[in-house]
């Protein structure tokens, strides 16, 4: 009897300590690889890609990716005062957005959309030429801002720079194809500044 209640003990000690044993004894399956994580998409690949799309629905989705980048700032307050200056365009309230992004370029001189958009207001306003200093600005800190590059071509057409306005629209569209209005502003303007093909 000493005997079975001692096997009987070692048994349920081996039982309650069982997998911990096992783990000893036996080697454990490999675990399942794991898929590797998507590399994080950088405003490279989406220009990349911007130039390579094939269709006008494409472009426009990958472009947006581009402009949303574009509309954030290293400085927080910067962004959240972005938005007020788009919600300011969209009232019509002009001179608020531009107090808004003259505030926002103290916080980031370097900041290219905030250009952008001023220039944009200003255009708006007819000012041709604070709009012109504007876009500069946004084409130093951003050389591939299309949206930039095709408000230099309509400013360059109001004011009678053909040749300007065109060279402008196909700057534009080397880095976004897919601008259907810029490709027909240039389309137009090709034969005045071409010359008439024989």
């Amino acid at each position: 009897m000493r005997v079975l209640a001692a096997c009987l003990s070692v048994c349920a000690a081996l039982a309650l300590a069982g997998p911990a044993v096992r783990a000893q004894g036996v080697p454990s399956a490999p675990p399942a690889a794991q898929p590797p994580a998507p590399a994080p998409t950088t405003l490279e690949s989406l220009f990349q890609r911007l130039r390579a799309a094939k269709d006008p629905n494409e472009g426009r989705a990958i472009a947006k990716q581009i402009e949303q980048r574009w509309l954030r700032s290293p400085s927080d307050t910067a962004t959240l005062l972005m938005t007020r200056v788009n919600q300011a365009m969209t009232a019509n309230a002009r001179e608020t957005g531009i107090d808004l992004i003259d505030y926002i370029l103290l916080l980031q001189p370097q900041w290219a959309e905030a250009y952008n958009k001023r220039a944009t207001i200003l255009f708006l306003m007819d000012d041709y030429d604070g709009a012109l200093r504007d876009i500069r600005a946004a084409l130093r800190y951003e050389p591939r801002h299309f949206g930039a590059m095709a408000g230099l071509g309509m400013i360059m057409q109001r004011m009678g720079n053909t040749k300007g306005a065109y060279a402008a629209f196909r700057k534009a569209l080397e880095v976004h194809p897919q601008l259907n209005e810029v490709r027909e502003a240039a389309d137009r303007l090709k034969t005045e500044v071409e010359g008439q093909e024989l």
